[in-house]
């Protein structure tokens, strides 16, 4: 009976993939229903803005962390949703990013990162292939210096599920919250790591996962320590995360990897750990996984007013420029671009 339980678990991840298709309008996930939708999570805040290029396609720009200088901007049409801008504007790091979807058969039509198609099949084998390339400029803390690069063809493989949850402590929206729509965005081509993004209907963006493959944490040049009864690693995004690993694995068994708390130096709580098959390495077949960052433990997920004010124009060495006038090398312009005034 244990073992049959333990089972279960293991695999529960994979098993939302084998469940009844469903066909999803993914706007309705991906923006909230009410104006101004609030604070939570990241503090998001979507609101319609104008076309960058000024060809009166239906644009969002989605505010983050309550922070006029951070936010992304969205085309969103029949086809699918797509990320057109990526802005970082902070005291010590600035960062423009622009987008375009370059994969067949959209080529020429899709203007930005196709985020979502609008209507997606849940199921890991009815995700989308994606190719983007995109424009980068950083600045320095001092503004003085910019470095421009490309991104040249990154590939993604997006799918979707719907996923139960049980977010008693998390959710203090006061909606209720039982089952999220999770977008799984494979970007790493050898499988190593991916990121996963719950969302609700009508509230939009709730959670965000960042997922390493077990065997690629536990490798020399992650290794940080020996400790009693196991060995410590760097993990998560960036590295920037500790989890513990006990000398003592069973094989037939799922591996089990533990948080690091920094603050207490000390065994936090046990990470989720799951099977799965990557897109990238299908000839490996289902491998494990572990969660290593999970907005739902440790934070709380809240309703409250945006304040943060948001425009198009942007800092660009030592003045400012609007969207749609940042220099053009590895996207492509639209022949009908035209400035306007905001």
């Amino acid at each position: 009976m244990i073992m049959t339980l333990l089972a279960s678990w293991i695999f529960c991840h994979e098993a939302s993939a084998v469940k009844k298709e469903v066909v999803v309008d993914t706007f309705d996930y991906w923006c909230p229903s009410f104006e101004g939708c609030g604070d939570h999570f990241i503090k998001n805040n979507i609101m319609k803005t104008k076309d960058p290029a000024g060809l009166g396609r239906t644009c969002y720009l989605n505010g983050k962390f309550n922070s006029s200088g951070i936010f992304e901007l969205f085309n969103v049409n029949k086809e699918g949703i797509m990320c057109r801008y990526e802005v970082i504007d902070k005291p010590k790091y600035r960062r423009i990013r622009r987008f375009e979807e370059i994969s067949r058969p959209y080529k020429g039509k899709l203007y930005g990162h196709l985020w979502f198609k609008r209507f997606m099949k849940t199921g890991f084998d009815n995700g989308f292939y994606s190719l983007v390339n995109a424009d980068v400029y950083e600045f320095d803390a001092e503004e003085k210096n910019m470095k421009h690069k490309v991104i040249s063809a990154g590939e993604h493989y997006v799918s979707i599920n719907f996923v139960d949850v049980n977010w008693e402590s998390y959710n203090q929206t006061g909606h209720a919250i039982t089952k999220v729509l999770r977008r799984t965005d494979e970007w790493q081509k050898n499988g190593k790591i991916f990121e996963e993004y719950d969302y609700v209907k009508g509230l939009g963006l709730v959670n965000w996962r960042w997922v390493d493959r077990v065997d690629f944490i536990d490798q020399p040049q992650k290794f940080v320590k020996q400790l009693r009864g196991g060995k410590l690693f760097k993990c998560g995004h960036s590295g920037a995360d500790l989890c513990f690993i006990p000398n003592e694995q069973s094989e037939r068994r799922r591996p089990q990897i533990f948080a690091w708390n920094k603050k207490r130096d000390e065994i936090g709580r046990e990470f989720e750990v799951f099977k799965h098959t990557s897109y990238w390495n299908k000839k490996s077949g289902p491998m494990w996984y572990v969660v290593t960052r999970d907005h739902s433990f440790g934070k709380r997920l809240t309703l409250n007013k945006a304040t943060a004010k948001y425009d198009q124009r942007v800092r660009f060495g030592d003045g400012e420029r609007l969207l749609g006038e940042i220099p053009y090398h590895i996207t492509t312009p639209s022949r009908h671009y035209r400035k306007y005034k905001k």
